[in-house]
Parts: C-alpha cells; structure tokens; sequence
C-alpha cells in the first residue's frame, strides 16, 4: 500500500523543486530535532566522545558537521579497541572520505557484533556520510551501551522523519517516525507488554482491567474528539479498522485518503482490509513493530489483540496532548 501522502507543508528551497517525477527526499523535521530529549541525547554523546578522545586534543561540537566523514570515528574506534585502522587519517576529496568512513563502520559493526545487513538498516555508510542524524545518534548510542554501559542515556528517543515525493509534478509529503535509542529493546519490549497484558486480562481482579481500559479510552477519545468521534466499548468499536485508521492519523498528523479503506465497511472481508491498512501504517509510517498482533485478531473482537495496539500507540503518544 503507497503510504498516505500530502502536499508538503515545508519550504524546500529551490532544490527541493528539482526532485525528478516518482523520486524521493527525506529530511528531519526542524522541531523534532529540538525536542529536549534530543538535546539531551545529542549532549551526552558530545561529552563522552570528548572525553574519549581528550588526549587527541579533539573537540567535537556538532555531531553532524564533525562526524560525516569519518575521521573523528576513525580516532574514537582507534582509542576504544586500542587499534590502528591502516587508512589515513586525513582524507581531502570525497572519495576518500567515503572510502575511509566505510572502512571505520566496517571496524565498529565488527566490534559491535552486527551483521552488514542489519548496519546498513540502522546506520548504513551513506546515510552518515550525508549527516543523517538518526543514523550518526544510533551508531553513537550502540556505541556507549557497548563500550561505557555505565552511561546512562535518555529513553525513547525519536526524530521525525519527513519523505518528500514528486507525484504528477506536484511535490507530497509523509512522516515516519524513527526511533534512535532503544532500538536493539524492541523486541524485548515488545515481549514484556505482551506478557503484561496478557496476564491483565486473563487475572481475575475486573478493576485493575477496567482501569486500565479506561486509561486507553481516554487517550483515544481525546483524539477522536477532535472528529466529534467518541468511542465507549474498545473491544467492538475499534474492531472494523476505521477508528484505528482515524486515530493514527491524528496522531501522526497526517491524512489517510478516503479511497484507501472502507469509511462504513459492511463485511468482514471490508474491516479486514481496513485492519491491514491499519497495520501497515503502523508498521510502515510509525515504525511500530506488530509481530504479536494480527489483524485477524482484533476482526475477531480479541481483546488483547485491541488492548496492544492501543497500548503502544498510547505508550509513544500518550504525553501529547
């Protein structure tokens, strides 16, 4: 499914209009990069490369502008495996440079113990070559948990993603969400929550269900209230994919075209495909891994099926009001 696309809301500059018919662009969104936990991630990772390399008479200040090119993380992963990489250290053209900076990810995948294909997903050579912030903050964090795991760095740190397309000569736009730190816990996270509910619905105390449940319905309807939409039975109203698609929506600012599922589906075969539309722009837009849930499940009124989705759209945005 193409993902949900608008005209971009953003001022591009001149070369933004350059974009050839069907090609793509991607940058993070300004006031993303402001959030504080952001600051607070990019400012912890400066003081520890700093104090790292303190003996090298090195100052970082800006990881993107000083990192790109590889020769500050040549000399960090040079001084945390007590190695020498044979490249030089001082690279003029920009051939060189990416060369020197594959060389150097290729060193830190090694000590880090992460397959190629599992690199080039989270910080592939381009990406920090091109200052890709996402990509530069998640290999400096996999970094410290593996060499300084005393460090403490903040949690749930995200960046919003903006993908600009040119379609019919018109430039679109959509966000994904990126997550920066905890990316390696997903699936323990995961894990833990689907334990958690689980055990919730399954125990034989109501009122720890129902208050639960009542902090879920809460979270949406402050957001369906904003399409004069209430909901008041989860299990049976949320079922159809409608107001999970509605919801998502809202909650990534973005606008789901009408044409794209069933506004009153009328079969199952209707909810279903609304489910799966529901799901891949978890998936796909928000980065949000599903692999407990099926939309079959929650088609089949299973509440902990419904009560984990919620969940972790409530555990990402339930601080936004």
């Amino acid at each position: 499914m193409e993902d949900p696309l608008l005209p971009a809301p953003v001022d591009l500059g001149t070369d933004g209009y350059q974009l050839a018919e069907g090609e793509e662009r991607s940058m993070i969104e300004p006031q993303s990069k402001e959030h504080p936990l952001v600051h607070d991630l990019s400012c912890s990772l400066i003081e520890w490369i700093n104090t790292e390399l303190v003996d090298d008479r090195i100052l970082v200040r800006d990881l993107e502008a000083d990192l790109f090119d590889g020769q500050v993380l040549q000399k960090l992963i040079e001084k945390l495996l007590n190695i020498k990489i044979n490249h030089p250290e001082v690279a003029q053209t920009e051939i060189g440079q990416k060369q020197r900076l594959k060389i150097v990810i290729d060193e830190i995948n090694g000590a880090l113990g992460i397959s190629p294909v599992r690199a080039a997903q989270l910080w592939p050579v381009s990406a920090v070559y091109n200052r890709d912030l996402v990509a530069i903050l998640r290999l400096l964090v996999a970094l410290v948990h593996k060499f300084s795991p005393a460090i403490i760095l903040p949690r749930k740190v995200q960046l919003t993603v903006l993908i600009v397309r040119k379609i019919n000569g018109i430039l679109q736009h959509r966000r994904q969400i990126e997550l920066v730190t905890d990316v390696g816990d997903e699936q323990d996270n995961t894990e833990t929550d689907h334990d958690a509910i689980s055990a919730l619905v399954d125990c034989a105390i109501p009122e720890q269900l129902a208050s639960f449940q009542q902090t879920l319905k809460t979270f949406v309807n402050r957001n369906l209230n904003k399409l004069n939409l209430h909901v008041t039975d989860l299990e049976n109203e949320m079922s159809d994919g409608v107001y999970f698609i509605l919801l998502l929506g809202l909650l990534g600012n973005y606008f789901v075209p009408l044409h794209a599922y069933h506004i009153t589906p009328t079969t199952d075969a209707q909810k279903l495909a609304n489910l799966q539309v529901a799901f891949q722009l978890a998936h796909d837009v928000e980065g949000i891994d599903l692999e407990y849930n099926q939309p079959e499940n929650v088609l089949r009124h299973d509440l902990k099926a419904t009560l984990r989705l919620l969940y972790t759209l409530y555990t990402r945005y339930g601080d936004i009001q």
